[in-house]
C-alpha cells in the first residue's frame, strides 16, 4: 500500500504544478489579449486609410488635408467636382466653376481631420459627374436640389 503522507505530498505537488500552469496560461492569455487589442487599433487605422484611398481613387486623384494652406496650394481656380472626406466616409460631393473658392467657402464649416479631392471638368460635364460620384461615394450630406 501507498503511504498516506507520500500520497499527500504528490497531491500537493500536482496542485502546485496545476496552479503554476494556470498562472502562466493566464499571463499568456492577457498578453495575447493586449496584442489583439493593439492589432485591432492598427487595423482600424489601415481600414480608414483604405477607405480614404478608395474615395480619392473614385475621383482619380489624391487626398489633400482640408485646411486653408492645402486648398490654396492644390485646388485650382477652375471648373470641376470635389469631395470632402472624413476618415470613415465621404461627407459631401459638389461642383463649382471655381474649385478653390468653393472649397474656401466650405472651410468655414469644417471639422478637424477632413480631407478633400477634386477633378477638373468643363462646366458641361460637372453636373453629370457630380451625380455619378454621389451614387458611387454615397456622401453623408447630399447637395440640395435647385
Amino acid at each position: 500500500m501507498t503511504d498516506p503522507v507520500e500520497l499527500a505530498k504528490r497531491l500537493v505537488d500536482e496542485v502546485v504544478k496545476t496552479a503554476l500552469s494556470t498562472r502562466r496560461l493566464t499571463e499568456r492569455l492577457r498578453a495575447n489579449l493586449r496584442r489583439h487589442h493593439a492589432m485591432r487599433e492598427i487595423l482600424k487605422i489601415h481600414v480608414s486609410t483604405l477607405r480614404s484611398l478608395r474615395h480619392a481613387h473614385a475621383l482619380g486623384a489624391r487626398l489633400y488635408p482640408f485646411d486653408e494652406k492645402s486648398v490654396l496650394a492644390y485646388a485650382p481656380r477652375q471648373s470641376g467636382v470635389f469631395a470632402l472626406f472624413s476618415d470613415a466616409a465621404c461627407l459631401y460631393v459638389g461642383e463649382s466653376s471655381d474649385l478653390r473658392s468653393q472649397l474656401m467657402q466650405h472651410l468655414k464649416d469644417k471639422d478637424r481631420g477632413l480631407a478633400f479631392s477634386y477633378e477638373r471638368l468643363p462646366e458641361v460635364f460637372r453636373a453629370r459627374r457630380c451625380a455619378e460620384l454621389t451614387i458611387e461615394l454615397r456622401p453623408v450630406y447630399r447637395p440640395s436640389a435647385g
